[in-house]
């Protein structure tokens, strides 16, 4: 695709690196590049769906689409009046946080509260940036409905779609996220192709791409997906305790109301949320050849360092006590087949 309207993001030098990069080079997407693609939506619109997959999906290519869902019923629809009618009786697990506003996932510093989304919606915005009552944070709320269909979930289904492209990946989940403002998300990378879509508020994205990964001190926690790092906030990096981030070059995307970014398995980002913010993501499998890939890669190329060590004996511990190849094994013959099923209705032409 040709577009006279894409633009790139800003990025950040950096000094110069004195270790040995990783060789990313033979793993089967893109995952290198320090800029990230931004699209109108008007060219996201006149794309196909094989087209779109070809240009950013298969090749890895982050990409910002501004405006991409004005079109949603739900930037008209979803004020908290109209979400506490139509799910306030629901379920949902609220993230908290102190005056810090880092919100963990993965660690023993999560602090979580079950409650109903009426409750939320009673309480969250009371606790703005700055306060020093505990930050509310709606995160993960599940729109799809259980088990491999791609249905969404009544009432709120008919208020978003999913992304163009996504026909050739597997759905894993479509979350909804809230909060007040002010939240920050620590650095992560999630093993999944990422879209999410900015309802109302702003995300700020500070992205680093999967070749840095030696330069983040990652920490791998008992699952495939949680690989977080020992940097608390990498907007205040401690260099003399973590001298390697120096080497760091992030990318920052700003996304607002109306807005959409992609964002490839395996890049790191830290988000920032502004303003009441509502948004919506949209969880696809990654290429199946990839999740063991990336991480034996990964893994083996650290440096011989104390805590390079240590994530070397973590993994191999991890693989050995959960049998995860033989369950990828098995996880991708399954994908594969199904995603074929789901090509057929779509694909014309040799993707």
């Amino acid at each position: 695709m040709a577009s006279n309207g894409m633009q790139q993001m800003r990025g950040e030098t950096a000094a110069e690196d004195p270790h040995k990069k990783m060789d990313f080079a033979q793993l089967p997407m893109g995952f290198k590049g320090t800029t990230v693609t931004e699209i109108s939506a008007a060219d996201y619109h006149n794309m196909t769906s094989v087209e779109f997959f070809k240009e950013f999906i298969r090749p890895g290519k982050p990409v910002k689409i501004k405006g991409g869902i004005n079109h949603w019923r739900a930037r008209r629809q979803w004020t908290d009046e109209y979400l506490r009618q139509k799910i306030g009786h629901e379920q949902c697990e609220i993230i908290l946080s102190d005056n810090s506003q880092v919100f963990y996932f993965y660690s023993e510093k999560k602090k979580v509260k079950q409650t109903t989304v009426k409750d939320f919606l009673a309480t969250y915005m009371t606790s703005t940036s700055g306060s020093k009552s505990t930050s509310q944070y709606l995160t993960q709320h599940a729109l799809k409905a259980s088990g491999k269909t791609t249905r969404l979930k009544s009432p709120l289904g008919g208020d978003i779609e999913y992304p163009k492209g996504t026909e050739f990946l597997d759905v894993d989940a479509v979350n909804l996220w809230m909060g007040p403002g002010g939240q920050v998300t620590p650095v992560h990378f999630d093993n999944n192709e990422n879209f999410m879509c900015m309802v109302d508020g702003w995300k700020t994205f500070r992205l680093y791409e999967p070749s840095m990964s030696n330069y983040i001190y990652p920490v791998m926690h008992n699952t495939r997906t949680g690989v977080t790092s020992r940097i608390a906030n990498l907007s205040e990096t401690d260099f003399k305790n973590y001298p390697l981030s120096a080497n760091l070059k992030p990318v920052f995307v700003d996304i607002g109301p109306g807005d959409m970014l992609y964002l490839p398995a395996y890049w790191w980002h830290q988000v920032t949320s502004k303003d009441r913010n509502a948004a919506v993501n949209f969880w696809f499998r990654s290429h199946s050849q990839l999740v063991d890939t990336i991480y034996e890669s990964w893994i083996q190329g650290l440096p011989q360092t104390k805590w390079g060590l240590k994530m070397h004996a973590e993994y191999e511990r991890y693989v050995e006590e959960t049998g995860i190849k033989d369950e990828l094994d098995v996880e991708n013959e399954e994908a594969e087949k199904d995603s074929e099923r789901r090509r057929r209705g779509l694909r014309r032409t040799e993707l």
